[in-house]
């Protein structure tokens, strides 16, 4: 309410139909996906990027994909990929924390950068 300026708010909420759980798991769904690393919470004012929860230990992604029966059809192998994925992924979130600003997971080749 205090910033000089427009402010986004970006929430994950569970989908009980969607996602094909017991609305009773609403609150567990978010913390999981928050203690997973699958959703990450973060911000980003004056300038300055910020983790506003850094999951310690970061759980495996399996916790929070079995508990919807809409990820029922993947395998133990695109789990572990999706885990891999994610692995990767916090290290440019903590980078980015550490930095205090966001970065690029990814630079362009000089060559690229010549067309």
């Amino acid at each position: 309410m205090e910033a000089d300026g427009p402010s986004f708010i970006h929430l994950l909420v569970p989908c009980p139909k969607g996602w094909f759980t017991d609305p009773k798991y609403t609150l567990d769904l978010s913390r999981s996906a928050l203690e997973t690393g699958l959703w990450v919470s973060w911000e980003y004012e004056n300038g300055e990027f910020k983790l506003s929860y850094v999951p310690k230990p970061r759980r495996h992604v399996k916790e929070y994909l079995r508990m919807q029966k809409r990820f029922q059809h993947l395998t133990e192998d695109k789990i572990e990929e999706i885990e891999r994925v994610t692995v990767k992924e916090w290290d440019y979130w903590k980078e980015m924390n550490e930095r205090k600003k966001i970065i690029l997971p990814w630079t362009a080749s000089p060559a690229y950068i010549m067309m």
